[in-house]
């Protein structure tokens, strides 16, 4: 008995051993994941860099930086002319993009009972379309509607770029502040409602002051997105010469054809060699600061404390007061006037309002018996304006939301008849040549790449954000670099994969591209917003379930793996399926690193792929426009198929499981049945 115990102890011993050793592992690998996720951006920054110092050091820092003539031809590169495009064009689609996605998300969460499934594919829809065909119709349908509605001399300008960025940063905003809303406990909103509160007033009052920190990712995500889309802008705006804005006032900049910094860039980038290209790569530097800093300012937060006319003090351990530094003292005393005239301001306007008040209290009172009338108007205004508000505000989801579906129906309508034409006219293929098995060859081999090394990075820094790490700093550190990293215009992400794969690494043709550094350097792309995801979908498996599992005896690793994971798997696969839209999506990583050639489909060999394929026949092809168009559209016809299979496994995952698993189960029945037959019958054939 003795020996037995003595044998199971030590077998206990040796299992608390290794899963304290799992335990370890898994926390510094994931540890060490998230730490490379965060330095990427560091080494993007690097390259690029590296690549500028040319030009900087040639046109001096003055004539870049500070200046706002931007001409490559002549040598030129001033950034704040283009750079002043970037910041009208990003923040009209931010400004009309986020109220829009709120609204829509609420009414989507809180509104429809049925069909919500089938209502985000259609909005996600949009996230998956590449910006070319985004660019084609822009120019085609949304330029001539403004053209029509304020009677524009010419429909490709500023203004139809900003609304066309307005819906290609919907899908992302509404996807990201829909999945927010679902993490939010329901008893929020069960006990505003308990306290005799409106469903609307308990929405837009409590449910929304918790969706800020949804909302500020959701904001970086897509300003990123909308700084750094190239390809669709370059095909609606062309002009460099910010000085013929000179006279036309602020509304001449949304009637002018100026294009913006990225677009430029993408522009020159494959028309330029030589020396010429080290100042586009000192123009893409300067875009990477302006969105860090625009990071930092959205990342810092502001406290409003109230007017301390002592000097603050620090306590000690032993409750003993420290004497503050000459920095603290400095900065209180220059800060206390500015304090002062805010708070003297409000004083103020308080005093003017009781002043009012009472003013009209002592007019109104004889008609009211001396009853206080100003209040009981006062309170009557305040619950007509409550139900009023309330009215409005669903007024206002419905309209958000029937635009955006507009927009979907509107463009896949378009993008459906045309590809139809296209195929029936043309072909998807040029006469002689059959590359439509390359093209989609290529494509998911693209897609399988990126994939396939995105996905272990994205589990494992998701993991160690929402399960291992305990420091706030550390986490505040490490989701700052990656939403940083979300926010960096694809075009960084093309000249980062061109300068360190296909140029440093070697891996492939430097001069036409390969497939495997445009794999590569796609995981780099969808790593932000695939960590983002997964790391939402471990924050809905509830904390009970971890609990239970720590009680029967399991370690952290153990309960990771067997129970976190499986109940998040449903957020896991849809956040990849997402991710592999936004691949379809893209274009400019894609020819900058893979090629805009169909040659053969080998990883170390250059492609062309759906999207590259659209770029190719919009911009570079010598064909008529109407055949170029027709070619391009038939990619896009397939594009969107593709796309549109995806969102649809993405969101009815769990229904395919299930319906898979009810065919197995009856197969085993089936066979079992069969059995029992079959044993039946030798049984009697032995009698």
């Amino acid at each position: 008995m003795s020996k037995k115990n003595h044998n199971s102890k030590t077998e206990i011993k040796n299992l608390s051993n290794r899963k304290v050793l799992n335990d370890k592992i898994a926390k510094y690998s994931s540890n060490a994941i998230a730490i490379f996720l965060a330095s990427m951006l560091l080494l993007i920054f690097s390259f690029i860099f590296i690549k500028a110092l040319p030009a900087i050091k040639d046109q001096g820092f003055k004539s870049i930086f500070l200046s706002s003539t931007f001409d490559p031809t002549n040598n030129q590169y001033g950034i704040w002319g283009p750079l002043f495009i970037t910041f009208v064009t990003t923040g009209t689609a931010i400004l009309i993009a986020v109220p829009m996605a709120i609204r829509t998300s609420i009414f989507l969460k809180y509104r429809i009972k049925s069909f919500t499934k089938t209502l985000r594919v259609f909005i996600e829809i949009l996230a998956g379309i590449p910006s070319i065909i985004f660019g084609l119709f822009a120019l085609t349908g949304i330029g001539k509607l403004l053209q029509l509605i304020f009677h524009f001399q010419y429909s490709s300008n500023v203004l139809t770029a900003s609304i066309m960025l307005v819906f290609m940063v919907l899908p992302i905003l509404v996807s990201f502040i829909y999945n927010y809303l679902n993490v939010i406990p329901k008893y929020y909103l069960d006990n505003t409602l308990a306290l005799g509160n409106s469903k609307t007033y308990s929405i837009y009052h409590v449910i929304k002051k918790l969706l800020k920190p949804g909302i500020k990712r959701a904001v970086i995500i897509a300003t990123g997105r909308a700084i750094g889309e190239t390809m669709a802008v370059s095909l609606i705006l062309s002009g460099s010469n910010i000085g013929q804005l000179h006279g036309h006032g602020i509304f001449g900049v949304f009637t002018s054809s100026l294009n913006t910094l990225g677009g430029n860039i993408a522009y020159y980038m494959g028309s330029d060699s030589g020396s010429s290209k080290s100042g586009l790569f000192a123009a893409g530097i300067s875009l990477f600061i302006i969105i860090m800093i625009f990071n930092i300012i959205f990342t810092l937060k502001f406290s409003h404390k109230k007017l301390n006319w002592k000097l603050p003090v620090e306590i000690d351990k032993n409750g003993q007061a420290i004497k503050v530094n000459i920095y603290q003292q400095t900065k209180h005393y220059l800060t206390m006037p500015f304090s002062f005239l805010i708070q003297w301001i409000n004083y103020l306007l308080k005093r003017t309002l009781l002043f009012i008040e009472e003013g009209l209290n002592l007019i109104t009172s004889p008609l009211r018996k001396k009853e206080n009338v100003f209040l009981y108007m006062r309170r009557q205004a305040k619950h007509n304006r409550r139900r009023i508000s309330d009215h409005l505000r669903f007024a206002l989801e419905i309209i958000c939301f029937s635009i955006i579906i507009i927009f979907v129906l509107w463009i896949s309508l378009d993008i459906i008849v045309m590809g139809i034409k296209g195929l029936s006219n043309y072909g998807f293929s040029e006469p002689g040549q059959h590359d439509l098995g390359k093209v989609l060859g290529v494509t998911m081999l693209l897609i399988v790449i990126s994939i396939f090394c995105a996905l272990p990075l994205a589990i494992g820094t998701a993991i160690y954000l929402n399960e291992f790490a305990t420091n706030k700093h550390i986490i505040k550190i490490i989701r700052f670099f990656i939403n940083s990293l979300g926010g960096i215009p694809s075009i960084l992400f093309g000249m980062f994969g061109l300068i360190f794969f296909l140029q440093t690494l070697h891996l492939g043709h430097s001069d036409t591209g390969s497939l495997l550094a445009g794999g590569f350097t796609m995981t780099i792309v969808i790593l932000p917003m695939l960590t983002i995801s997964i790391e939402g979908a471990l924050k809905t498996v509830p904390e009970d379930l971890r609990l239970a599992s720590y009680a029967l005896g399991a370690g952290k690793w153990e309960t990771i793996n067997k129970i976190v994971i499986p109940n998040a798997m449903t957020g896991i696969i849809s956040g990849t399926l997402l991710s592999i839209g936004r691949i379809l999506s893209e274009t400019a990583p894609v020819y900058l690193t893979v090629g805009m050639i169909a040659h053969k489909v080998g990883i170390w060999d250059s492609g062309q792929t759906l999207t590259s394929r659209m770029l190719y026949y919009a911009i570079y092809s010598t064909f008529s426009s109407k055949v170029a168009l027709s070619y391009a559209y038939s990619s896009a016809l397939v594009t969107y198929i593709f796309v549109l299979a995806i969102t649809l496994i993405a969101h009815h995952y769990t229904t395919i499981l299930e319906f898979f698993k009810k065919i197995k189960n009856k197969n085993k029945k089936i066979k079992t049945d069969d059995v029992i037959i079959i044993d039946q019958k030798t049984n009697k054939l032995q009698q």
